[in-house]
């Protein structure tokens, strides 16, 4: 690479697509769902003595995006024995960024597409979790009956997921694309062995 922060920028982007936003994003659908219980906790800190409840907010934001995404990944890898899911997912060649960067070239563009193949993959994921989650907590809990705003908040997260569901497997596809094509081109740059 040309640029000696390029590698740190490309794993920062990754980290911030991966698990970042996704946290951000599952942080907002827990507020959406539990409202009451999300107020809950914020005057619970604001007791405490915390004066500015943003920090606290934050810290949670990123650990729920890595707690959620780890849990995530953990599915992704057992989803991978069966068919169905090797088809809207294919597997990544992750040896081929090394094999790239090795020869000097920029894995820039790469990165960035499997960052955003991952945070599409988390973020239907993770909420269809949260969903589940507050399902339960609605169901098995609270006993209480649905409202009108419980309908909307499930289907606007259904729409979220499908939507998510949708792109993530495109970007799969796409990144598998991209790297088939990188390292065909190379293998086309290599002269044939006689």
């Amino acid at each position: 690479m040309s640029d000696s922060k390029a590698p740190s920028a490309d794993i920062g982007r990754f980290l911030l697509l991966a698990a970042i936003l996704p946290g951000i994003i599952y942080s907002s659908t827990i507020l959406v769902f539990l409202p009451t219980e999300m107020a809950e906790i914020d005057r619970w800190m604001r007791s405490a003595g915390f004066e500015s409840t943003w920090p606290a907010w934050t810290a949670f934001a990123i650990a729920v995006g890595l707690i959620l995404s780890s849990i995530c990944f953990c599915i992704e890898i057992l989803l991978r024995n069966f068919k169905f899911f090797e088809i809207l997912f294919p597997p990544l060649k992750f040896s081929a960024l090394a094999e790239i960067e090795a020869q000097g070239k920029s894995t820039a563009y790469l990165n960035q597409l499997l960052g955003q193949a991952f945070m599409h993959f988390n973020i239907w994921l993770g909420i269809t979790l949260i969903i589940l989650g507050w399902l339960t907590y609605k169901l098995l809990l609270s006993c209480s009956i649905w409202t009108y705003v419980d309908a909307i908040r499930l289907v606007i997260g259904d729409i979220i997921v499908l939507a998510n569901l949708i792109v993530a497997s495109f970007l799969y596809t796409r990144a598998d694309d991209a790297l088939n094509n990188v390292l065909n081109d190379e293998l086309k740059d290599d002269p044939p062995i006689a």
